[in-house]
């Protein structure tokens, strides 16, 4: 969707695809700044998820492990003894990176969905008035 809209309307290094006489479109500066907000938040949020993914438990990140006797827990829920549980959740530091990735997917979704509401808004198309009624139906009941 990216590249075909930033195609559409010019924005950065697809500036001269479509000459300047046969573009005809409505809020160029909001759709350009809309796939501004697209690319850099998708880059932030995929950067983010490489440093999330690297990181062991020395460096701040969540510390799961084995446990041996993790059936003598007092829980509601039957645990699964194969896999590791839970021990110590990451620091302050990577709760922020966690939280900045999740920020950064949330607000590329909703710069596409703005992209997307106003294309729809500027589009010459929202304003025909077309006829609306169906043909009356005949049934031959012979």
């Amino acid at each position: 969707y990216f590249i075909v809209e930033a195609v559409a309307v010019g924005w950065g290094p697809f500036k001269n695809v479509i000459s300047e006489d046969r573009k005809h479109y409505e809020a160029p500066k909001l759709r350009k700044t809309l796939l501004t907000g697209i690319i850099v938040s998708y880059v932030v949020f995929c950067v983010l998820q490489v440093v999330l993914s690297v990181g062991t438990a020395d460096n701040g990140f969540d510390r799961w492990e084995l446990w041996t006797n993790c059936s003598s827990l007092d829980k509601a829920v039957r645990v699964d003894c194969t896999l590791p549980q839970l021990v110590e959740a990451a620091g302050w530091t990577m709760k922020g990176f966690k939280l900045a990735s999740f920020v950064s997917e949330v607000f590329c979704g909703l710069c596409v969905i703005g992209s997307h509401l106003t294309i729809w808004y500027y589009c010459q198309e929202r304003n025909f008035d077309l006829p609306e009624q169906l043909e009356p139906m005949a049934f031959d009941t012979s």
